[in-house]
């Protein structure tokens, strides 16, 4: 007589994932690009050989230069053996972006008051810091003088005025820097004497 023994792997793989991460953003860029295999998992493994993993941000069996975004992406993980049996684990990544903007403003300015008025008034950008950026998109000026984005058409009294601008970015990150704009008037007074009698 004859009788076949037909011997099924139901057994799932088994898979560790890392903790939880969390990174701050590469210098000068606005995302994050993983290193090696520290998002790879910890473990894997199965009774049969032949155990594959894959994840589902790009769909392969590496994380190395995988390029991530400003905050929290969740990484799945699926180990999947010879027989089709699966097993899953998953953690996230957040990433930060803690770089400060940069901002350079012009440098000191020295004015005269304009013609017949003890005042002088900003024209165009002139005062207007000559750089701003951030790693990201989304940064935005405003100085403490009128509070706006912008100095055009401010009217600066006689005497010295610190100008102070800030830069901040999307994320609340911070910079300043300041000038000193010094007005003098240099307009000589006009008299009128009686005519000659």
């Amino acid at each position: 007589c004859v009788f076949t023994v037909t011997v099924s792997d139901t057994e799932a793989p088994k898979i560790t994932c890392v903790s939880n991460q969390t990174r701050s953003m590469n210098n000068n860029a606005c995302s994050y690009t993983a290193v090696g295999t520290e998002f790879n998992p910890t473990a894997f493994s199965d009774n049969c050989s032949g155990v594959t993993i894959k994840n589902d941000y790009n769909g392969t069996n590496s994380l190395n230069g995988a390029v991530f975004t400003k905050g929290t992406t969740t990484i799945v993980w699926t180990a999947t053996d010879a027989s089709n049996n699966t097993s899953t684990c998953n953690f996230t990544i957040t990433v930060n972006d803690n770089q400060n903007p940069k901002i350079t403003c012009v440098g000191n300015q020295t004015k005269s008051t304009n013609s017949g008025v003890c005042t002088y008034t900003v024209s165009g950008t002139e005062f207007n810091p000559v750089d701003f950026t951030d790693n990201c998109p989304g940064a935005t000026i405003r100085n403490n003088y009128n509070n706006s984005n912008t100095l055009a058409g401010a009217l600066f009294p006689k005497g010295t005025t610190t100008v102070v601008w800030t830069v901040t970015d999307a994320s609340n990150n911070t910079a300043t820097c300041s000038f000193n704009v010094v007005v003098n008037d240099n307009e000589s007074p006009v008299i009128s004497c009686v005519s000659n009698r």
